[in-house]
């Protein structure tokens, strides 16, 4: 559109301040059935969703109790048509054994390793790097020795397909 006075922009800038009431007018009462809706929606499911997160919670607890009893022929997950339940294993990591620190595995590293092997476990600080440690590959007996062991950590996660389940 195309402006060619003053009184034109005066009465197109007034047409504009109205619509924009209109525009906002619109945007609150919209806004006022979202939230509407949202409240709505939020008590239809809040039993649902207390009683799924329950379940869950007991499902974790008892898989992670009975790997065994769960998964079967060595498998690490029971797939189910409608759900799924795998266990999850991180990869190693070095930690300390109970009752020592990493002063003393140092100490330790000095007595028992190789000076080939000091040189990938001990960095210059003199910390335990356990990077280079790791790649050792030192058996349980020499962790042991130098105050160290190997772990692991398993989680178990959860996987439900509703779509495959009449509601």
């Amino acid at each position: 559109m195309q402006i060619r006075s003053v009184d034109a922009m005066k009465d197109a800038l007034l047409e504009m301040a109205k619509l924009d009431g209109s525009i906002d007018k619109a945007a609150a009462k919209r806004n006022q059935a979202i939230a509407k809706a949202n409240a709505a929606y939020d008590e239809a499911v809040r039993a649902d969703v207390d009683r799924r997160q329950e379940l869950e919670r007991g499902v974790e607890a008892f898989a992670a109790k009975n790997e065994g009893k769960v998964c079967e022929d060595g498998k690490r997950s029971l797939e189910l048509a409608y759900a799924r339940v795998a266990y999850k294993t991180t990869p190693p990591k070095l930690d300390l054994m109970p009752d020592w620190s990493w002063n003393m595995a140092v100490d330790a590293i000095k007595r028992s390793l190789t000076p080939a092997q000091r040189k990938l476990a001990l960095k210059v600080t003199e910390s335990v790097d356990k990077t280079g440690l790791k790649k050792l590959d030192l058996d349980i007996d020499k962790l042991a020795e130098i105050g160290c062991v190997v772990t692991t950590e398993t989680t178990v996660s959860i996987t439900t397909y509703p779509d495959k389940v009449a509601a």
